[in-house]
């Protein structure tokens, strides 16, 4: 099962792919369509996706022009969609760092004599140990995440 940091990451990486592929199809577009050089080309897809606008780099033809409402349409909603995702991705990332850790440190330094038993596993290892003696509630389940980081 893909955990929500590892869905979240490909949906950072497809919206990074999508703008790309937007970037690309313009500057083809441009190139094709109107004839122009594959600088001129990239040059007005990023002015038209970052909405810049300056002054055209060249006249556009008619079907130039649908071509550019096109890109605007949904160049500007995969950039925005984009930009969105990679925010979250920074922001969310760095505050659930800082304060899952924190908490983490709190729950952890809550718990008084922690012993650690091996080879317990799911509800019935649970429960066979709560017949020991000096086991207490509340018991934690305690793992290693392959990043490093404890999870209980």
């Amino acid at each position: 099962m893909m955990s929500q940091s590892d869905r979240f990451r490909k949906r950072v990486a497809l919206s990074v792919f999508l703008l790309l592929a937007v970037i690309m199809t313009g500057t083809a577009g441009y190139t094709l369509i109107e004839g122009w050089e594959i600088f001129d080309s990239f040059y007005k897809t990023v002015i038209t996706l970052t909405t810049i606008g300056y002054e055209e780099v060249h006249p556009l033809s008619r079907t130039g022009k649908l071509f550019n409402l096109f890109l605007i349409i949904v160049g500007v909603s995969v950039a925005a969609y984009t930009i969105n995702y990679l925010f979250r991705f920074i922001v969310e990332g760095e505050i659930q760092e800082v304060f899952g850790r924190r908490k983490m440190d709190k729950r952890i330094k809550g718990i008084k004599g922690i012993k650690g038993i091996k080879g317990i596993k799911g509800i019935k290892g649970i429960k066979g140990i709560k017949g020991i003696k000096g086991i207490k509630e509340p018991l934690y389940n305690m793992r290693l995440r392959q990043d490093g980081a404890h999870h209980m």
